[in-house]
């Protein structure tokens, strides 16, 4: 019973991580025949992944963004348990990625 019990928990963390790894692709009108595409999503790596999928010939970046969060330097129990606290209550903005591509004919 305990098995299956960790068996669920840990499908239900696989899904969630999956969930919260996923890519925002929108079109973006040109007004030519080729397709171009604006990507959302955590990191870089990942955009680049998704715009390899939709481009298979190739795609050349028009637009490259990211902003992420550094982890503090923490000096001692009390400064770890404080910067815990406040990121509990104020959490940092979260890594933000952005890609615009144009795909290759």
């Amino acid at each position: 019973m305990l098995k299956l019990s960790v068996l669920g928990w840990s499908v239900m963390a696989t899904f969630a991580v999956i969930g919260c790894a996923s890519v925002d692709v929108r079109g973006v009108g040109t007004g030519t025949t080729q397709a171009s595409y604006e990507l959302r999503g955590k990191t870089m790596t990942q955009l680049e992944v998704e715009a390899q999928r939709l481009c298979p010939r190739g795609h050349e970046v028009q637009h490259r963004w990211q902003r992420y969060s550094r982890p503090e330097t923490e000096d001692g129990k009390v400064a770890t348990w404080w910067n815990r606290a406040v990121k509990f209550v104020n959490p940092p903005p979260d890594d933000d990625a952005q890609l615009t591509v144009l795909c290759k004919a």
